[in-house]
């Protein structure tokens, strides 16, 4: 399972027509920080996400959503079918 907040941020970000620098200052953290969460090197501090979402205009849980990888539920793993 992958987390895809990086990916997320940086999606809508753009749609936005953000910069990263515009888009630290709405956060009052570093553009070094916005750069940071794009390349998946750290994630924001918990604090921001409701003012991250309200931003860029998405869900709470729309910058973190994931990829399996996997084409099958594992849900049944184990099962005899």
């Amino acid at each position: 399972m992958k987390l895809r907040t990086s990916e997320n941020i940086k999606k809508f970000r753009k749609e936005k027509e953000i910069t990263q620098e515009q888009f630290a200052e709405m956060l009052g953290v570093s553009c070094q920080s916005v750069s940071r969460w794009e390349s998946g090197i750290c994630y924001p501090d918990i604090e921001l996400l409701p003012t991250i979402a309200k931003i860029l205009g998405m869900s709470q849980t729309g910058y973190s959503k994931y990829e399996t990888g996997e084409k099958n539920d594992r849900s049944d793993a184990g099962t005899a079918g």
